[in-house]
Protein backbone atom coordinates (compact mmCIF):
# COMPACT_ATOMS: atom_id res chain seq x y z
CA UNK A 1 0.00 0.00 0.00
CA UNK A 2 1.66 3.45 -1.09
CA UNK A 3 0.48 6.48 0.72
CA UNK A 4 -0.27 9.38 -1.34
CA UNK A 5 2.27 12.17 -0.59
CA UNK A 6 0.85 15.10 1.68
CA UNK A 7 1.08 19.14 0.15
CA UNK A 8 3.38 20.93 2.30
CA UNK A 9 2.00 24.11 3.84
CA UNK A 10 3.73 27.08 5.51
CA UNK A 11 1.94 26.40 8.41
CA UNK A 12 3.52 22.63 8.06
CA UNK A 13 6.63 24.00 7.60
CA UNK A 14 6.56 24.67 4.17
CA UNK A 15 9.61 25.50 2.43
CA UNK A 16 12.44 27.23 3.25
CA UNK A 17 12.22 29.60 0.96
CA UNK A 18 8.63 30.59 1.96
CA UNK A 19 9.27 30.60 5.66
CA UNK A 20 12.41 32.88 4.42
CA UNK A 21 10.00 35.33 2.49
CA UNK A 22 7.09 35.31 4.91
CA UNK A 23 10.04 36.07 7.89
CA UNK A 24 11.60 39.37 5.58
CA UNK A 25 8.11 40.30 5.00
CA UNK A 26 7.29 40.40 8.63
CA UNK A 27 10.43 42.06 9.83
CA UNK A 28 10.78 44.87 7.01
CA UNK A 29 6.76 45.77 7.92
CA UNK A 30 7.34 45.69 11.35
CA UNK A 31 10.74 48.24 10.86
CA UNK A 32 8.48 49.94 8.76
CA UNK A 33 5.48 50.11 11.07
CA UNK A 34 7.67 50.69 14.63
CA UNK A 35 10.94 53.11 13.44
CA UNK A 36 9.30 54.11 9.86
CA UNK A 37 12.69 56.73 9.41
CA UNK A 38 14.93 53.88 10.22
CA UNK A 39 13.45 52.41 7.10
CA UNK A 40 12.86 55.03 5.25
CA UNK A 41 17.01 55.84 5.93
CA UNK A 42 17.42 52.36 4.65
CA UNK A 43 15.24 52.42 1.20
CA UNK A 44 17.03 56.67 0.75
CA UNK A 45 19.96 56.83 2.77
CA UNK A 46 20.91 60.40 3.10
CA UNK A 47 18.40 62.17 1.74
CA UNK A 48 15.64 63.77 3.18
CA UNK A 49 11.99 62.34 2.45
CA UNK A 50 8.85 64.72 3.17
CA UNK A 51 7.45 64.57 6.28
CA UNK A 52 4.24 62.62 4.99
CA UNK A 53 6.56 59.82 3.98
CA UNK A 54 6.12 58.78 7.77
CA UNK A 55 2.58 58.25 7.53
CA UNK A 56 2.54 56.29 4.17
CA UNK A 57 5.19 53.85 5.60
CA UNK A 58 3.54 53.21 8.46
CA UNK A 59 0.43 52.32 6.55
CA UNK A 60 2.60 50.10 4.46
CA UNK A 61 3.89 48.68 6.93
CA UNK A 62 0.68 47.54 8.13
CA UNK A 63 -0.14 45.83 4.88
CA UNK A 64 3.23 44.11 5.10
CA UNK A 65 2.73 42.47 8.45
CA UNK A 66 -0.62 42.03 7.79
CA UNK A 67 0.25 40.12 4.61
CA UNK A 68 2.58 38.03 6.42
CA UNK A 69 0.39 37.09 8.91
CA UNK A 70 -2.89 35.97 6.40
CA UNK A 71 -0.40 34.31 4.16
CA UNK A 72 1.24 31.98 7.61
CA UNK A 73 -2.35 31.43 8.94
CA UNK A 74 -3.61 30.45 5.37
CA UNK A 75 -0.82 29.59 3.00
CA UNK A 76 -3.13 28.55 -0.10
CA UNK A 77 -2.77 29.26 -3.52
CA UNK A 78 -5.35 31.85 -3.78
CA UNK A 79 -3.82 33.79 -0.56
CA UNK A 80 -0.26 33.70 -2.90
CA UNK A 81 -2.26 34.79 -5.61
CA UNK A 82 -3.78 37.58 -3.93
CA UNK A 83 -0.25 38.60 -2.25
CA UNK A 84 1.38 38.86 -5.74
CA UNK A 85 -1.70 41.11 -6.99
CA UNK A 86 -0.98 42.92 -4.10
CA UNK A 87 2.47 43.45 -4.20
CA UNK A 88 2.21 44.35 -8.03
CA UNK A 89 -0.31 46.85 -7.25
CA UNK A 90 2.33 48.25 -4.94
CA UNK A 91 4.80 48.46 -7.72
CA UNK A 92 2.82 50.13 -9.89
CA UNK A 93 1.74 52.81 -7.55
CA UNK A 94 5.58 53.15 -6.80
CA UNK A 95 6.29 53.75 -10.40
CA UNK A 96 3.40 56.09 -10.81
CA UNK A 97 4.85 58.24 -8.21
CA UNK A 98 8.29 58.28 -9.31
CA UNK A 99 7.34 59.31 -12.41
CA UNK A 100 5.55 62.41 -11.29
CA UNK A 101 8.88 63.28 -10.52
CA UNK A 102 8.64 64.59 -6.80
CA UNK A 103 11.03 64.20 -3.95
CA UNK A 104 11.96 60.27 -3.35
CA UNK A 105 11.60 59.84 -6.84
CA UNK A 106 14.91 57.10 -6.35
CA UNK A 107 13.61 55.59 -3.09
CA UNK A 108 10.14 54.82 -5.24
CA UNK A 109 11.58 52.92 -8.07
CA UNK A 110 13.69 50.91 -5.77
CA UNK A 111 10.40 50.29 -3.68
CA UNK A 112 9.15 49.83 -7.07
CA UNK A 113 11.27 46.93 -7.96
CA UNK A 114 11.31 45.12 -4.53
CA UNK A 115 7.63 44.95 -4.70
CA UNK A 116 7.46 43.52 -8.23
CA UNK A 117 9.94 41.09 -7.26
CA UNK A 118 7.65 40.25 -4.41
CA UNK A 119 5.17 39.83 -6.81
CA UNK A 120 6.82 37.88 -9.11
CA UNK A 121 8.44 35.66 -5.92
CA UNK A 122 4.33 35.05 -4.84
CA UNK A 123 3.13 34.05 -7.96
CA UNK A 124 5.92 31.25 -8.14
CA UNK A 125 4.96 30.22 -4.69
CA UNK A 126 1.31 30.08 -6.20
CA UNK A 127 2.26 27.90 -8.90
CA UNK A 128 3.67 25.12 -6.55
Amino acid sequence: MTSKPQPRSVAAGGTATTRLLLALRLGWGLLLLIRPGVAREVVDPGRRLPAWSIPVLRVLGVRHVAQALVTTARPTRTVFVLGAVSDALHALSAVGYAVTGRPGRSAALRDAAVAGGAGVAWASRARR
